[in-house]
C-alpha cells in the first residue's frame, strides 16, 4: 500500500532519482540528467517553488512524487490557475500511484481556492494522457513537433481542468 505526504528536503535524492529515469525515458522536456549540482539546485527550486509538493512511499521508499506549482508565476490574470505535476518509478506503476496523486492534488488546489489546473506534457507521453483522461482533463493546446526528443520530433501538449466545472 502505497502513502502520500509532503515532501521534504531528505526526500530530494529519490525526487530526483525518479525525475531522471523519466528524463532517460523521454518522459518530458529534458534531455540530460540532472547531475550533482545540477540535480541539487533543480530540486531545491521545485522544493522552494512548489505550492505542494508531495512524496508518495511503499515501505518507507519513495516510489513517486507530484507538485502544483505557479502558472505564468508572477502575472495575475493567472492566479487561480496552477501547474500540476506528477511522476512514478516505472517498478511501481500500475498501483494507483498515480491516480491517487492526482486526486491529492486536486484536493489541495481545491483547499487554495484554484479554480484550472493544467499539465503539460510530450505527445507520446500515453500513461499520463489516459491517467489525466481518467480524471476528465482535455486537451486544450497541442503544439506540433514542437520538441525534439531522441531525434525524433514529438508534439507539446497542454491538458486542463476546471476544478469549479
Amino acid at each position: 500500500m502505497h502513502h502520500l505526504r509532503p515532501a521534504v528536503l531528505k526526500d530530494g535524492s529519490e525526487i530526483t532519482r525518479i525525475m531522471n529515469i523519466a528524463i532517460q525515458e523521454g518522459q518530458n522536456g529534458y534531455v540530460n540528467q540532472l547531475k550533482d549540482i545540477i540535480a541539487d539546485n533543480w530540486f531545491n527550486t521545485l522544493y522552494n517553488n512548489s505550492l505542494c509538493l508531495i512524496s508518495v512511499e511503499i515501505d518507507s521508499l519513495i516510489v513517486g512524487w507530484g507538485s502544483l506549482t505557479e502558472y505564468r508565476g508572477g502575472r495575475p490574470a493567472f492566479d487561480a490557475t496552477l501547474e500540476i505535476s506528477f511522476y512514478v518509478d516505472p517498478k511501481s506503476k500500475r498501483q494507483g500511484i498515480g491516480n491517487s496523486l492526482v486526486i491529492h492534488l486536486e484536493q489541495e488546489a481545491r483547499k487554495m481556492k484554484i479554480e484550472t489546473l493544467i499539465a503539460i506534457l510530450l505527445g507520446d507521453n500515453m500513461a499520463s494522457i489516459n491517467l489525466l483522461k481518467s480524471h476528465m482533463y482535455s486537451e486544450w493546446g497541442r503544439m506540433p513537433n514542437a520538441a525534439v526528443m531522441a531525434g525524433s520530433s514529438v508534439d507539446h501538449l497542454y491538458y486542463g481542468k476546471h476544478l469549479t466545472a
